[in-house]
């Protein structure tokens, strides 16, 4: 059902423009939106409309109007309030156009449904876009795709708000994948979707942290690709949750070393480790040998500004480096052996994160 929000909009614009008061039942009477409410000898006339055999009845007070639309079903009933000759007039005019939120809202769900088995491959090439063209899906627009990742206690609110969003933005669709994430393939009219995921996550994270990332793929051009920006989606998000938790958007065309690693299979990622050294070794560096290795990183394998940025000695920091170099027969502060041990521990959460396991 549409949702309440947006028939509470239309109404008051409704009211701006006619300035009559009214109200939308639904087809059993109750009232979902108005700008007043019906007293209890209202609701009795309004239900007692729906089962009469009227479309339209009107008094000096008030104008009753169905509200149907696929082949004449009820769906509610518009009550306006006040006097005027034109009121039977505004009426009719309000129930059009809330049967056309309706149509519009059913026909989003059709565009979705027909997204959602595009994406997980349901539909046969043959078929995408006669399919395409019978729900009224623009099959040559610039779209990307984005999967918004919530815990697993905001699923649903998550859900909730992103739908908000669509009902307020064109060529904007919202759907779930298999794993409780939310899917959302929108119109891209540039390169500069980044900013637009970035928009998405404030507006969802506004009142508490309900979403912790973001990925999303490369912009395409057609729906045929749509299901490949979407597997480019899911690797970002898989990518950022495996090896950069830290960050709140990746893309796919941004996720680097990432991006090779993760599609590695379990007997590279043994392989790998067991040429360097024995992968437990790993387990035993503490988080703070990690977040030093990490800054050190982050700086450029420049000594000095790392221990800054840490607020230790330069001392310091050497005999963490040289702890660490001891226990893998790495030092860090050499280029090769850097970027070994950066590979290498990839590997591992990637390897690890197979097996079900965390760091």
């Amino acid at each position: 059902m549409i949702s309440k929000e947006v028939l509470a909009e239309a109404v008051k614009g409704i009211k701006k423009i006619t300035s009559f008061d009214l109200c939308v039942s639904d087809e059993a009477g109750a009232a979902l939106a108005g700008t007043f409410i019906p007293d209890v000898a209202c609701l009795n006339d309004i239900v007692s409309f729906i089962a009469s055999g009227q479309e339209i009845l009107e008094d000096e007070e008030r104008c009753f109007v169905k509200i149907k639309y696929g082949g004449g079903r009820l769906i509610g009933t518009v009550t306006l309030s006040g006097r005027g000759d034109d009121k039977a007039k505004v009426a009719g005019m309000a129930a059009l156009q809330i049967s056309q939120l309706y149509e519009a809202y059913d026909r989003g769900t059709v565009i979705s449904d027909y997204i959602n088995n595009l994406l997980l491959g349901k539909i046969l090439p043959t078929d995408i876009d006669s399919d395409a063209k019978a729900v009224g899906f623009e099959p040559n627009l610039r779209r990307d795709v984005c999967i918004i990742v919530a815990s697993e206690e905001h699923v649903s609110e998550v859900k909730n708000a992103v739908k908000a969003m669509s009902e307020k933005r064109a060529d904007f669709y919202v759907i779930s994948d298999d794993h409780g994430r939310i899917v959302v393939v929108a119109q891209a009219p540039n390169d500069d979707f980044e900013k637009e995921a970035r928009e998405i996550l404030d507006e969802i994270n506004k009142k508490s942290e309900m979403a912790s990332h973001i990925g999303f793929g490369r912009p395409v051009e057609t729906i045929r690709e749509l299901p490949e920006a979407y597997r480019e989606a899911v690797t970002a998000v898989n990518v950022c949750e495996t090896f950069y938790p830290e960050r709140k958007i990746v893309s796919y065309d941004k996720l680097g070393l990432g991006r090779l690693i993760i599609n590695c299979p379990d007997e590279l990622c043994e392989m790998f480790l067991k040429e360097h050294f024995d992968k437990g070794l790993i387990e035993k560096i503490d988080e703070e040998t990690f977040n030093t290795v990490n800054v050190f990183f982050e700086n450029s394998l420049n000594i000095s500004e790392t221990a800054r940025k840490l607020f230790i000695h330069r001392n310091t920091l050497i005999y963490r480096l040289n702890k660490l170099q001891k226990m893998l027969g790495l030092d860090v502060k050499k280029l090769d052996d850097a970027i070994t041990f950066k590979v290498s521990v990839m590997v591992y959460r990637k390897y690890m994160e197979e097996k079900g396991k965390s760091m």
